[in-house]
């Protein structure tokens, strides 16, 4: 894998450069001071992810992320920025960026994004079926608490996505991370209810805990169930774990100064992001997200406007939706 990283700090382009090559045998990385040096390196390689400062940024992106949409399609965008989330990071998203590393924790993050990133690569033929003959695919599942399991679901819903061309590689990657954030959520979060406080402080306490948890009786019978559903209109997806739940409304915006450093909250964010619609239960131990069909330039087809308005479910949990938000 051939990726690329526009940053103007020399130390940090050999910080990553470092952290690459000890995490990862098969990686590749150029590094860039600015974007004059990325579009001829652009020309004459085939990279796979670009990795950006968003301080390179102007106040809309639209200078650099802009022209790479359009040179690029296909080549995913990452940024990055000194502590966490900001409105550069969510206008980024808005943009098309499918991933977010905060440079203080890049020992961690950043091989972890990629590895998500890599587990998200669209297969270039999925199947010999096509969204002319299949009409609608519904898919439940019930696993257990196995972490393993996250790719094998993904890489379903890729499929999924592919037969009925929902969206662009690019897009269906952020499907694909929306969905493992989801996924790690109810296992982690919900049915082995070890909070995301923990990672970022003590990453090895948390990783403990939930490989005792694994093993515990008052855990390891939990299962998460899945509910896929996807049409020429849209793709569906119901997670719903067996833990005690969460009050949505009280988690920190990451936004905030005061959490910019801090992993909790994240997850949910960028499921909004990279979503058209996400709804929880009451409860807080289920999750709709929901992904409109567009025709690859972010405009919704007529059959995705028509199911959005029409779809008596899809309206009652929006009417669910703004009533607990009120």
């Amino acid at each position: 894998m051939h990726i690329m990283l526009i940053d103007e700090s020399k130390s940090f382009r050999q910080l990553a450069s470092i952290v690459l090559k000890t995490e990862f045998s098969n990686i590749r990385m150029d590094a860039v001071e600015d974007m004059e040096h990325a579009i001829r390196l652009l020309r004459l390689a085939a990279y796979k992810l670009i990795v950006i400062d968003v301080a390179l940024l102007n106040s809309s992106g639209s200078d650099i992320l802009d022209s790479l949409n359009q040179r690029y399609p296909e080549i995913p965008v990452v940024v990055t920025s000194a502590m966490g989330f900001d409105h550069k990071v969510l206008q980024a998203f808005d943009r098309g960026a499918i991933g977010h590393i905060n440079k203080e924790l890049v020992h961690d993050e950043l091989p972890a994004r990629i590895q998500s990133i890599l587990n998200s690569v669209p297969n270039p033929e999925p199947n010999s079926l096509s969204s002319n003959l299949l009409k609608e695919q519904t898919s439940k599942f019930s696993i257990p608490n196995d972490r393993h399991l996250i790719l094998k679901i993904n890489n379903y819903v890729a499929q999924l996505l592919q037969i009925f061309n929902i969206c662009s590689n690019r897009e269906q990657m952020r499907v694909l991370l929306a969905l493992e954030e989801a996924l790690v959520n109810a296992i982690c979060h919900g049915n082995l209810e070890v909070s995301s406080e923990l990672r970022g402080v003590d990453d090895e306490a948390y990783t403990q805990l939930l490989n005792e948890r694994c093993n515990s009786p008052q855990y390891n019978d939990r299962r998460v169930e899945i509910r896929i559903t996807v049409t020429n209109a849209l793709a569906k997806i119901r997670i719903r774990d067996q833990g005690p739940g969460f009050d949505i409304s009280s988690l920190p915006d990451p936004r905030e100064e005061i959490n910019l450093g801090r992993s909790h909250g994240r997850g949910v964010l960028l499921m909004r992001s990279f979503m058209d619609e996400v709804h929880y239960n009451e409860t807080g131990n289920e999750v709709t997200m929901i992904k409109y069909k567009t025709d690859h330039a972010n405009r919704s087809t007529d059959s995705a406007i028509w199911t959005h308005v029409q779809c008596p479910e899809i309206l009652q949990l929006r009417a669910a939706h703004n009533q607990q938000s009120n």
